[in-house]
């Protein structure tokens, strides 16, 4: 059980730097695609604020 959990966990977290690197040299025209992505995947765990809705979630924001 645990495993599993520590191996959601690990995904959820290369998703989001996944997502993070490639939206760094993304152009203006690519905003409404990063913000579709993050609504999918990112909003999850983190929620829009970035504030994890577990605590075994790391925050992205304060």
């Amino acid at each position: 059980m645990l495993e599993r959990r520590s191996a959601r966990i690990v995904r959820a977290a290369l998703s989001c730097v996944f997502v993070s690197v490639f939206s760094v040299s993304a152009s203006a025209g690519d905003l409404e695609a990063g913000r579709k992505k993050v609504r999918s995947t990112c909003q999850v765990c983190h929620r829009l604020n970035g504030i994890g809705t577990n605590p075994t979630v790391p925050n992205l924001a304060g």
